[in-house]
């Protein structure tokens, strides 16, 4: 189809995505159901195409029982993508993902009166029984907002992103349980509490700064526009997090907004909004919380300086673990010596295996591993572990032009799904 729409002269600047993956469980099979659809996929049609596309969600039915993607597995999920697709096509292919959020359950007097089966409804079904209810509804919004900060952080990586949520929809439809606005016992609508997505980002606006969050289940990102700065920060662990606030000229802050959302599992969400003349210095966050604090100053804020991200991908991905055995990769034509570097290790494994190596070297230097790099949770709740490692690097021990990595497991079992040099100078 791709070749069928570029030969035709008027349709030669359209572009073509595909193919839409709803549910990228790539590790399933030892990584057979990856071999078999998306990599098969790109063999096939890589060259005709000029996006890839597919879904991400967290939630029970598809991630294992209230399983998530938000977090390390998303990112894995994305490297492995863009890994293949440079090895394949000599530049990894752009992103766009189609569908992301959560799965949501139906209500079980719903489910019962229709005979639903997760969102599978064999014939169509007349009744006035809601689907809908306020706080299964919020459940996305968490989701969404996780797997929104890191969109943002990838920046052109991805050319659209388009959270699930549906319009408008009569309670007793199957997908008012996801709907933005909700038919009412007057005729009427409403909106739901999907609409705290869009509260919490509606007001973000100009170009991204560099913020640095040392805690890697801290989401953080940073736009200026004006004389506005604007903060946004997620929680990916399961427990409350004190994220300090370091602002360099907190004393030019003329006022500060904080806006947080909090989404509770059994109740509905909360937003607040707190408006001060000081800039903050600390903020604590539960699990999912989200914060965007606009920092308002006297005079514009400009730059003197910018911030270039580059991403170096192996020619190897995909390498069995044995145990005691290097698995070596080699970064090409890098730019190092200076700037912030980030090893990025895709890593899948079964649970009650190691998922950080026992030995890391780049160029022969040994890396130590001294804090978290695993965003968000340990996948517990998933059959096994399949996620990013964000595996911060000395700066000084990374070369100008070939680098070479090795990696090494003192058990069994497994992949590296892909190794990524991120380097930010």
């Amino acid at each position: 189809m791709a070749r069928a729409v570029k030969s035709m002269p008027e349709l030669k600047n359209v572009e073509i995505m595909g193919f839409g993956s709803a549910f990228p469980e790539f590790e399933a099979n030892d990584f057979g159901l990856w071999k078999s659809r998306f990599k098969q996929f790109i063999d096939i049609a890589g060259e005709d195409i000029d996006i890839l596309s597919l879904h991400l969600y967290d939630g029970s039915g598809v991630n294992n029982v209230g399983g998530r993607r938000s977090g390390s597995n998303l990112e894995a999920i994305l490297d492995i993508l863009q890994t293949y697709s440079y090895i394949k096509l000599g530049k990894p292919l752009p992103i766009a993902i189609t569908e992301y959020g959560r799965l949501v359950p139906n209500q079980p007097e719903w489910a019962k009166a229709t005979g639903a089966v997760g969102n599978k409804l064999d014939k169509k079904v007349t009744t006035k029984v809601s689907n809908y209810h306020p706080v299964t509804n919020s459940q996305a919004v968490r989701s969404q907002l996780h797997m929104v900060m890191s969109f943002m952080n990838r920046q052109n990586e991805l050319v659209r992103t388009v959270p699930f949520t549906i319009g408008k929809a009569p309670q007793s439809a199957m997908y008012s349980k996801s709907s933005l606005w909700v038919k009412q016992a007057d005729g009427s609508y409403e909106y739901s509490n999907r609409i705290y997505f869009f509260e919490m980002l509606k007001e973000i606006k100009g170009k991204q700064v560099v913020v640095k969050s040392d805690n890697v289940d801290i989401q953080a990102l940073g736009y200026v526009d004006g004389n506005r700065l604007f903060l946004m920060l997620n929680n990916l662990n399961d427990n409350a997090n004190e994220v300090k606030l370091n602002l360099c000229s907190a004393g030019d802050v003329k006022n500060v907004n904080v806006k947080t959302l909090k989404i509770f599992a059994d109740k509905e969400p909360v937003l607040k909004n707190l408006k001060s003349k000081n800039a903050p210095e600390n903020i604590t966050l539960a699990y999912g919380e989200t914060a965007v604090i606009t920092y308002k100053f006297k005079n514009k804020i400009k730059f003197d300086s910018k911030v270039v991200r580059t991403k170096y991908y192996s020619q190897t991905y995909l390498q069995p673990i044995q145990a005691g055995k290097n698995l070596n990769f080699t970064f090409d034509g890098v730019k190092g010596g200076v700037g912030d570097v980030v090893l990025r290790l895709g890593i899948g494994r079964k649970h009650g295996l190691a998922v950080v190596p026992d030995s890391i070297k780049i160029n022969g230097n040994v890396v130590d591993v001294k804090s978290d790099v695993i965003k968000g949770y340990d996948q517990h709740t998933r059959k096994q572990f399949f996620g990013a490692l964000e595996i911060p690097i000395p700066a000084n021990i990374v070369n100008n032009g070939k680098n070479n990595l090795s990696v090494e497991f003192a058990d069994d079992g497994g992949y590296v799904t892909s190794a990524i040099l991120q380097i930010e100078r």
